[in-house]
């Protein structure tokens, strides 16, 4: 199971990697107005699908990056939020459907929960 982590920190670490840079791109592009201070909906409104894209873009794929370190080092939180990340993922189909059911069945292992030293719960 070991590996199958190492695998899935990987994959956190390169997709949250990339979707992160991407939306860091758009918003330098785009010389946002997110940085002076309007709110999200004026931002939104003036500035049009890209810059909103590439928010969401940030939203999504800097937890991942936090979720992928706190799988390398083994940390209680770290399994959470690569939980939470694989289950709101699902929308993303296909191949978010493909991660998030693969990072569930690794984080939820009997396995992974002794080497991350989780409590065994009749629930998760």
């Amino acid at each position: 199971m070991e590996k199958y982590l190492k695998a899935l920190t990987v994959v956190f670490l390169f997709i949250g990697a990339f979707g992160t840079i991407t939306g860091a791109i758009v918003f330098i592009h785009f010389k946002s107005s997110l940085f002076t201070g309007t709110f999200i909906a004026d931002f939104i409104n003036d500035n049009g699908i890209q810059e909103a894209q590439a928010l969401r873009k940030l939203i999504v794929y800097v937890p991942m990056l936090v979720a992928s370190l706190g799988l390398h080092l083994k940390q209680k939180w770290g399994r959470i939020i690569a939980m939470l990340w694989s289950v709101l993922n699902f929308a993303d189909f296909p191949v978010g459907t493909v991660f998030g059911i693969f990072g569930l069945w690794v984080l939820l292992k009997k396995e992974t929960k002794k080497i991350f030293k989780v409590e065994e719960t009749k629930f998760i």
